[in-house]
């Protein structure tokens, strides 16, 4: 029987990654402090939880798989790749659920999570890919563009006057530095999407690039709702497709 506090530790974390989540994507920024608060609270229902359940937890093994998965997703905030709400959304994982009580839950929540976010991010890149192959005009996109069979799976292309007054975190691909063409396969996470879109008007009205050109964009995704869909697949189903596949290949 799952126990009362399991539940509440659940759907706890859930609900801060929810509010996570809404502020990343309509302020771009969440307060530390956010963090720290239910950071705390989350450690407390994590020992409250535990003691009324009775989880029995390999302490040393659920600490080394949450501080790999907190070490994952820090060395892409290092390089800037992830921002710090990310970092701090594992962190908060691994405090309050260091367990889940489907499968064999042998692999820590947090380390799941991040599998799980992972996989779901990797959707991206193949929705872009078929999103752009039905179309004329971005299969001549494709084309004009160095190395494009790597673009089409990155982001979508655009004509430059429809990305400047565009709404939303979107990030060029593309651009051009001294009428020469320059491709780039990301972005920095402290970039401002206006400051790229102002560059290119200037580009415009000096007519260094055509209306009818085209520049490739990616949406700025930002990672924590990622994190939370990975966190809402690792409580339906733990750890069981890792148990299935190490368990087929040792009975294989």
């Amino acid at each position: 029987m799952t126990d009362y506090w399991v539940v509440t530790r659940d759907l706890y974390v859930l609900f801060v990654l929810l509010i996570a989540s809404y502020w990343d994507i309509v302020k771009r920024e969440i307060e530390p402090k956010y963090w720290l608060i239910t950071g705390i609270i989350g450690l407390l229902l994590a020992f409250t939880s535990a003691i009324t359940a009775g989880l029995n937890l390999d302490l040393y093994g659920y600490t080394l798989f949450s501080i790999i998965a907190i070490a994952i997703v820090g060395a892409f905030y290092y390089i800037g790749y992830m921002g710090g709400a990310d970092l701090y959304a594992v962190a908060v994982i691994a405090l309050t659920v260091p367990k889940q009580l489907v499968g064999e839950g042998l692999i820590p929540t947090p380390f799941m999570t991040v599998v799980y976010a992972a996989v779901v991010s990797a959707l991206i890149p193949i929705y872009f890919c078929l999103y752009n192959l039905v179309s004329r005009d971005r299969r001549r996109a494709i084309r004009e563009v160095p190395r494009g069979y790597i673009m089409c799976f990155l982001g979508v292309p655009k004509r430059p006057r429809d990305y400047v007054n565009s709404k939303g975190f979107w990030f060029p691909l593309t651009t051009y530095e001294n009428g020469e063409l320059v491709t780039r396969y990301s972005f920095q996470v402290e970039e401002e999407p206006e400051e790229h879109k102002q560059k290119i008007k200037s580009l415009l009205e000096s007519r260094e690039i055509g209306e009818d050109s085209f520049i490739w964009i990616t949406p700025g995704i930002p990672f924590v709702l990622f994190i939370l869909l990975g966190f809402i697949l690792s409580i339906i189903i733990g750890d069981l497709p890792l148990q299935l596949l190490f368990g087929g290949i040792n009975g294989g």
